[in-house]
């Protein structure tokens, strides 16, 4: 084999060499178990959201009165969010009993933007309904800032039939 021959296969090789080991490296770091969310860092989202690979991002789990802070025109609006380990913005979900359960999907308007827990529209309608028959039915706050129907659909693939949700 001629010298330049030997030359072009050494640095074919040293290229793939190179290329797999970059390829590596990116594969490990995807998997990452959180990674920052690439949306604008004037809100703040890493603060309470997490990266999800079906949804992108997703509320994180177990925050506890988590300050939240946005701007709607020139008014500033400050509330706390909490998050069961499903995270969700709601109680913690126990097993499906007998109580007829309504998991609502949805964007900001669903989960709350700028309100506090027990004042999302799916906690009002806990309330209206457990006024009518104390247990008979529990709704789950399924909303996240920003989703569109698309995400809801994916959640619902993902994991909102896991609930066993009787409506959506």
């Amino acid at each position: 084999m001629n010298k330049w021959l030997k030359s072009t296969a050494l640095l074919l090789v040293g290229i793939a060499v190179a290329c797999l080991a970059i390829e590596a490296g990116g594969r490990l770091a995807i998997r990452q178990e959180r990674q920052a969310l690439l949306v604008s860092p004037h809100l703040n989202w890493t603060a309470w959201h997490e990266y999800d690979p079906y949804l992108m991002w997703a509320l994180q789990p177990n925050l506890e009165d988590a300050w939240q802070v946005f701007f709607f025109g020139e008014r500033r609006v400050e509330w706390n969010v909490s998050t069961n380990d499903q995270r969700l913005r709601n109680p913690p979900i126990a097993t499906k009993g007998d109580a007829y359960r309504i998991l609502a999907l949805g964007n900001s308007r669903t989960y709350g933007l700028g309100v506090a827990d027990d004042e999302t529209w799916p906690a009002k309608l806990q309330g209206a309904l457990d006024a009518k028959a104390d247990g008979a039915y529990e709704v789950i706050n399924g909303g996240v800032t920003g989703y569109t129907a698309w995400q809801g659909l994916e959640y619902l693939r993902h994991y909102g039939l896991e609930l066993q949700p009787d409506m959506l």
